[in-house]
């Protein structure tokens, strides 16, 4: 490589450096957040609850449920799909009261919804 090679390559090296460090690296992702949710019965399933929500900044989604006395039900993290999502929360039990929230996770962190009643 010639002299003058080099010192364009040398040049290229510096200014991508100079653009690297001049970056603006306080810059904070918010949090996700919840614009819109719906809890209801599943009209097929009567062990189920379907959450339909919006969020921004989220990628994925989960919904846990949990009644009075009894374990927490925890549906997978799901795809959102353009900050919209569908989630069954399934094996809840017949006539029992659930309180349901949404867990959204993304590129800020996570953010849970209030308690939800089903």
């Amino acid at each position: 490589m010639s002299w003058r090679g080099r010192g364009a390559w040398l040049g290229h090296c510096g200014t991508v450096a100079f653009a690297l460090a001049c970056r603006d690296t306080t810059a904070v992702t918010p949090p996700p957040s919840l614009t819109a949710v719906a809890l209801s019965a599943d009209s097929i399933d009567a062990l189920a609850a379907m959450v339909d929500l919006q969020a921004r900044g989220a990628d994925s989604a989960r919904v846990t449920c949990q009644a009075d006395s009894g374990p927490v039900v925890a549906t997978p993290a799901y795809p959102l799909d353009g900050g919209a999502a569908r989630i069954a929360a399934l094996g809840l039990l017949p006539e029992t009261d659930y309180g349901c929230a949404v867990a959204l996770l993304g590129p800020g962190g996570s953010t849970t919804s209030s308690s939800l009643s089903f």
